[in-house]
């Protein structure tokens, strides 16, 4: 009840929101990649706020999407390779253990 916190509180919810915010930004960038993409995203987000279905199930539902997607049409569901095409393979040092016996 005191003025004062509750201003400081306020001003700092409005700051993780704008963190929030900024992160689900560059993530989407990166992760939707086209328009069908977005109505997945899209479609999960209604889901699971609008209709309440379970988290769990969303992810299974999603997955069985991206799965028969992946078959029907790749072009739309498949991702790009992580790091460069370049890049030495470069093997770890629990691998070398294992090598060596």
């Amino acid at each position: 009840d005191v003025p004062l916190v509750e201003s400081l509180f306020f001003g700092v919810k409005a700051a993780v929101l704008a963190v929030v915010v900024e992160a689900v930004i560059r993530i989407g960038r990166r992760a939707l990649k086209n328009r069908v993409m977005v109505a997945i995203a899209l479609c999960a987000f209604l889901g699971i706020y609008v209709l309440s279905i379970p988290f769990p199930l969303i992810v299974l539902i999603v997955g069985l999407v991206g799965w028969a997607g992946n078959r029907v049409a790749p072009a739309l569901f498949s991702g790009a390779a992580h790091g460069k095409n370049d890049a030495p393979d470069i093997k770890g040092a629990v691998d070398l253990m294992f090598e060596r016996g």
